[in-house]
């Protein structure tokens, strides 16, 4: 994979994260996040897509704990993915795209490869 990919893939994750990131402190600093989330959990779809993006949330920790070689270290992961959402999924891939050193296999598979 080209080197050039790798370094849009990294520019990407981060501004991503840091997208999330200012999103959720204007969200809980500007916002009712209880009465909101009640509004969001009291219809059909706002239930589906918690319930959806969960289940993604789900799929990319098992990635994470094929990648990594501690269970702590995906255990705290996991927490933090489903605590942060995208924004700790973002900063997990831009993190695994940091160490891969633009190397596909190390990429996915982290020290495994």
């Amino acid at each position: 994979m080209d080197k050039k990919w790798f370094l849009a893939a990294k520019i990407i994750s981060l501004a991503a994260f840091f997208v999330f990131l200012a999103l959720i402190i204007f969200g809980v600093t500007a916002r009712d996040f209880s009465a909101e989330g009640s509004i969001l959990l009291s219809v059909f779809w706002g239930q589906f897509t918690m319930l959806d993006i969960y289940a993604a949330f789900l799929v990319i920790f098992i990635w994470v704990v094929i990648r990594e070689q501690s269970f702590w270290k995906s255990v705290a992961w996991f927490f933090l993915i489903m605590l942060g959402g995208s924004m700790s999924i973002c900063l997990y891939v831009f993190l695994a795209l940091m160490s891969s050193e633009n190397d596909i296999q190390k990429l996915l598979l982290g020290k495994r490869a």
